[in-house]
């Protein structure tokens, strides 16, 4: 599963062309201050409290895409694991959860799974994060009234390109002709996570401005290590350089337009991550900001890592471990700077996922 981030202004959250923007000063987007007044102390709380900022509950290991890179899809699609995540989240105490999979669509009692987590627990927002092959409107009303507030929806790029790398002919034009009834469907966000690879950087740029043309929000994830390498992303100079010039006029559009939901500095370090992997950037937060928990409830700091423990146990004695090269330290956070710049930019990876 491709990481995620973002939410924020705009109606209904999606921040598109008719709603949001940066104050006066540009220094704070129109509407921050009420995000924060909302969700600001919880935050802090949490952080606080050393408690995830996100919990990505992974309900089914099953995939209905057929990426090259991934193997997820040959796991069974029956694989639901526990029929009540309630508990689990309450001992846990995150900000946000996100149900993930595989595939979550796949998993055919998720409204109740959402709604048990919705009622049961005391968590800020509840998100899905699908690839969009089974989403209907339907399905996603259906979601919406169980809890859901926010829908991710993962892309491999835009157009034939999501198509080729999904293997699934016609999944974009799905999903395109589905945009409209979703925003109308009542969600704070509807948002497009957006894969960065070096195939076709300037397809990166197209992509925010489909995303504002749809009046939805978008954000850019790099992969993890494994699949970086499965997926053959050039490290070879000039295509980084291409790479570098759309993240700089993303992160320009960023500072401006605010369906954008990855922030300007996150978008900046994207191309000296890929050249240097580590030097000079955060400590990983998986493990203390970011958990997963696997559909029988095994506790995991990330996918690539192995588990501490089972959540009955919680909490775990955190088992150090360093990654080199991975996606995560992009995202993250440490708590010494908390002013109202970096507590927005928290926010916005709060409310999106690392997976």
């Amino acid at each position: 599963m491709a990481g995620w981030n973002g939410s924020g202004g705009g109606r209904n959250g999606n921040g598109g062309t008719n709603g949001g923007g940066r104050s006066e000063d540009g220094a704070i987007p129109r509407g921050t201050m009420a995000m924060l007044e909302r969700h600001g102390p919880a935050m802090l709380r949490q952080l606080a409290g050393g408690r995830p900022r996100i919990l990505e509950l992974q309900v089914t290991r099953g995939c209905n895409a057929r990426c090259a890179w991934c193997d997820a899809w040959r796991a069974p699609g029956s694989d639901a694991g526990m029929p009540d995540y309630a508990p689990l989240v309450r001992r846990l105490q995150p900000l946000d959860v996100a149900l993930v999979g595989g595939e979550p669509l796949l998993r055919p009692d998720l409204e109740r799974v959402a709604a048990s987590i919705r009622l049961g627990t005391e968590i800020s927002s509840l998100i899905l994060v699908t690839n969009g092959v089974d989403l209907s409107l339907e399905r996603a009303h259906r979601l919406r009234e169980a809890g859901v507030d926010k829908l991710v929806v993962l892309l491999e790029g835009l157009g034939e390109e999501n198509d080729r790398t999904r293997r699934r002919p016609g999944l974009s034009a799905h999903i395109d002709g589905l945009l409209p009834g979703l925003v109308a469907a009542g969600f704070r966000a509807v948002q497009l996570q957006v894969v960065i690879t070096g195939r076709s950087p300037e397809g990166l740029v197209e992509a925010a401005r489909y995303a504002r043309e749809r009046g939805v929000r978008v954000s850019f994830t790099v992969e993890r290590p494994a699949r970086l390498e499965a997926r053959a992303i050039s490290v070879d100079e000039s295509a980084l350089a291409a790479l570098a010039d759309a993240m700089e006029q993303l992160a320009v559009l960023a500072e401006t337009w605010p369906h954008i939901a990855s922030s300007p500095e996150y978008l900046r370090r994207v191309v000296p991550f890929l050249r240097e992997q580590t030097a000079d950037f955060p400590d990983c937060a998986a493990g203390s900001g970011f958990l997963r928990v696997t559909p029988d409830g095994w506790i995991r700091p990330c996918a690539d890592v192995p588990p501490l423990g089972h959540w009955t146990a919680w909490p775990l004695r955190p088992t150090p471990f360093d990654c080199p090269g991975c996606w995560t330290r992009l995202r993250g956070d440490g708590p010494s700077a908390l002013g109202v710049r970096r507590l927005v930019e928290l926010y916005r990876a709060s409310t999106g996922a690392a997976g």
